[in-house]
């Protein structure tokens, strides 16, 4: 009876034994599948996650480009401001500022510069040349409200849908960010063009005195005949400071038959002006000068009555009437 109940137990625990191996032979078995194919996914994940961090590492260069040309854009604006006398725009003070990079419709939220859709210049060489506000050959493209929000201190990148914005996207905000600081910089230059003009156009009285003489046919002080003055005489005490009406440069300065002392200066753009009669002259041939510089004293030197300016502004090779400009 021992015997028997020995043999059951036996058996029992060989069964027990063969369950356990069954059961630990089935682990290691999903175990082992497991394993094999996290072989296969890792490698998979691996590379997805390289290109991942391509792409990031992409869009981050591309998001500093176009931190760049904001900044450039700003500072362009900047400067136009300025040229135009316009005041700077009130700063936002609030912290953590962003810009959600995306394409958008642009429109800057500043006030609107004056800038006329058509500025008139007179080249150096006497031309008028008439061109846009912005000169862009993309004109069309630039017409359209496009662009960023550019008052914005800090930059920071917040993608729709946690997806990185598209390359072509982000291609196309630098190339509109492009547009508009060539726009800005054709408008810079056009207002520096302005600028040179105004400083080259004669416009404030070489003395102060009082007109003796005017422009046009009168009886000659030398003669009872009449001749064409080319200018006009204002009269003023001697060594009364002379100065130059325009800016430009020196041509002449020395003593010519009739006008005693003389100083001519060419201001470019077809201007140049003559100051005759001077006690003194001030400046030599060459000489830069700035309107409103002293260039000579008042005399009476040459074919004189007394102590005045003879003044005469000449335009593309032609005396015009200098009032026209005082």
């Amino acid at each position: 009876m021992k015997s028997i109940n020995l043999t059951i137990n036996l058996i029992k625990v060989a069964v027990a034994a063969c369950c356990f191996l069954l059961v630990l032979g089935l682990i290691i078995t999903w175990r082992y599948y497991q394993a094999k194919s996290q072989l296969v996914v890792i490698p998979e994940l691996q590379r997805v996650n390289a290109e991942n961090k391509q792409k990031i590492e992409k869009t981050n260069r591309q998001l500093e480009e176009i931190k760049e040309k904001i900044k450039q854009v700003e500072e362009l604006e900047k400067d136009v401001r300025k040229s135009l006398g316009l005041k700077e725009p009130a700063k936002v003070e609030e912290e953590n500022e962003t810009i959600l990079i995306q394409r958008i419709p642009f429109y800057h939220q500043e006030e609107e510069l004056a800038i006329p859709e058509r500025m008139s210049l007179p080249s150096r060489g006497g031309v008028t040349r008439s061109l846009p506000n912005t000169g862009s050959e993309n004109s069309a493209r630039q017409t359209r409200k496009t662009g960023l929000a550019l008052e914005a201190k800090t930059f920071s990148f917040q993608p729709a849908d946690s997806e990185l914005p598209e390359d072509a996207e982000l291609e196309l905000l630098k190339e509109e960010l492009e547009l508009r600081i060539k726009g800005l910089q054709e408008i810079k230059s056009e207002i520096a063009a302005r600028d040179s003009v105004k400083r080259a156009t004669p416009s404030i009285w070489p003395l102060a005195g009082r007109i003796t003489s005017n422009f046009g046919y009168r009886r000659s002080p030398a003669s009872r005949g009449s001749t064409n003055h080319k200018g006009i005489d204002i009269a003023a005490p001697r060594g009364t400071p002379i100065k130059a009406t325009a800016d430009g440069v020196v041509t002449f300065s020395g003593v010519k038959s009739g006008y005693g002392n003389v100083v001519i200066i060419r201001h470019g753009y077809g201007y140049t002006t003559l100051y005759g009669h001077n006690s003194r002259n001030l400046v030599k041939v060459g000489e830069k000068v700035k309107k409103g510089q002293v260039i000579a004293l008042c005399g009476s030197t040459g074919i004189s009555t007394g102590p005045h300016v003879h003044y005469e502004v000449w335009v593309n090779g032609r005396p015009v009437d200098p009032r026209r400009f005082l």
